[in-house]
Parts: structure tokens; sequence; C-alpha cells
């Protein structure tokens, strides 16, 4: 149990904590700090934005630079923030979000740069949800994401996405794009709010 530094109402694994609490879980201490709620615990160009704190879901997004560093960086902190996956799917679950954040810095963004948000959130032991979203160029989804042309010089990733997650959706939303990648498991949040 950590210090009392609460500044709202949370619930953390069932039980409710408030600002008078007396004690709170590190861990919930921990995750407050990664959605910069806590005294900010990153250094670096990559911030966690927020938290949702409703008992059925966990979610968080990060935020970084559209830039091949701080891509595989954004990447790694949003699979430390998920639950414990088998390694087969973690591996490809990281191979896909990389490809799809890859791809912003690449083709929305270019030489301009600009900022990559990486929405995730879990469900218990049913789904994980990336959200890949950014403010640049709009990107027009093939009709069909199967593998390319021999000849083809691109394209490959966008197979890979499609093949090892279980559903992909591109929507353009308020000047935004917005990648949605989802996988389902067993045991998708065995750590949960």
């Amino acid at each position: 149990m950590a210090k009392n530094r609460l500044k709202r109402n949370v619930i953390y694994r069932g039980q409710l904590y408030t600002p008078e609490s007396e004690r709170v879980p590190s861990g919930l201490y921990t995750m407050l700090e990664e959605a910069g709620e806590i005294s900010p615990v990153f250094t670096d160009d990559l911030t966690a934005l927020w938290v949702e704190t409703d008992p059925a879901w966990r979610s968080v997004v990060f935020r970084a630079q559209a830039a091949p560093a701080e891509v595989r960086q954004v990447v790694r902190r949003a699979m430390e923030w998920t639950a414990q996956m088998p390694p087969e799917m973690r591996a490809a679950v990281e191979l896909a979000m990389v490809e799809a954040c890859a791809n912003v810095v690449r083709y929305a963004y270019g030489e301009e740069g600009g900022v990559l948000e990486l929405r995730v959130a879990v469900a218990p032991g049913s789904l994980v949800r990336f959200q890949v979203v950014d403010h640049g160029r709009p990107f027009d989804p093939p009709e069909r994401w199967g593998l390319p042309e021999a000849t083809s010089t691109s394209g490959r990733g966008l197979f890979l996405i499609h093949t090892l997650m279980d559903r992909v959706h591109y929507g353009r939303v308020e000047g935004a794009n917005v990648l949605t990648l989802e996988k389902r498991w067993e045991g998708a949040c065995q750590n949960c709010v």
C-alpha cells in the first residue's frame, strides 16, 4: 500500500478508493502515474494521457511523436500495459501494431511529422483493442486486404496486420485517421481494474 494521493474516486479491482482513503494499493498508484493523474512518470517524449476506471474495461491512451524511435517505444509501453498474453500472441499483436504505427510515420505524416496516439482497451477475459490515431493524410484502404502482387513494392504490412488480428477497421473521424485492431483471447485482462 502507498500513501494516498488520489484526486478523485477510483474503482480498482472492485474496491472504491477516495481521496479520503487512508491507503491505496501501489498498483493503482502506478496506473494513475502512467495516466498522468499523479506525478508524471515519463521523462521522455512518450506520455500516457488517461485511464478510464470502468470496472469492465481498462483503457489508456499513449501519445508520441510519429517517428521510428518513438513508434517502437509507444508500442513497447502499450504491450507492457496490457495483461500477460501468450508469447506467440504477444509477438503477433506487437508486429501488427508496429506495422500500423510505422505506416502512420511513413504515409500519414511523411517528412512533416506529427503526433500519433495509440489507444489500448482491454475487456476482461475476451478482447484487446488497439486504435492507432493520427491527423495526417487520409488513408484510402484497399478493397481487399490480400497479399499484393510479387512485384509490388508495398502493401505487405496491411496484409500482415489483417492476417495477425481478428478484426481490422479503418475510419476517418473528425479529421483523424483511426485504425482499430482487435484480438480476442482467453485471460485478456487478468489484472483489470
